[in-house]
């Protein structure tokens, strides 16, 4: 994958790839472009998992839109559901959960 996204406007997790474009003529270039790649690598894409042209995205648990980053408030909720830890395990647990977040917890 990192080949593929080389000189690519796309941030790439495994088997999902956003296509980053600062403007929607700049989007239909950079997609073609992405396709095309696509295409060299005779990589494929599920139609059913694609989504074109759009403001927002949920990825990775964190939605991406032209303002920058956001942590979902579900996931949020879901973290403040979480019961306090009891043994170490589970607090080495919700540390690797809250460093997830890190960058969305002032001073963590």
């Amino acid at each position: 994958m990192v080949m593929f996204c080389r000189n690519l406007p796309v941030m790439a997790y495994p088997d999902d790839i956003i296509v980053l474009s600062p403007a929607f003529d700049q989007h239909l270039l950079d997609l073609e472009t992405v396709f095309l790649k696509l295409k060299d690598y005779k990589l494929r894409s599920n139609r059913s998992k694609c989504h074109f042209a759009c403001s927002r995205v949920k990825y990775l648990g964190l939605w991406i839109t032209s303002r920058g980053i956001e942590i979902d408030p579900d996931e949020v909720s879901a973290v403040q559901k979480i019961p306090p830890p009891m043994n170490v395990k589970q607090v080495q647990s919700f540390l690797q959960i809250c460093s997830w977040y890190r960058k969305f917890i002032s001073n963590f």
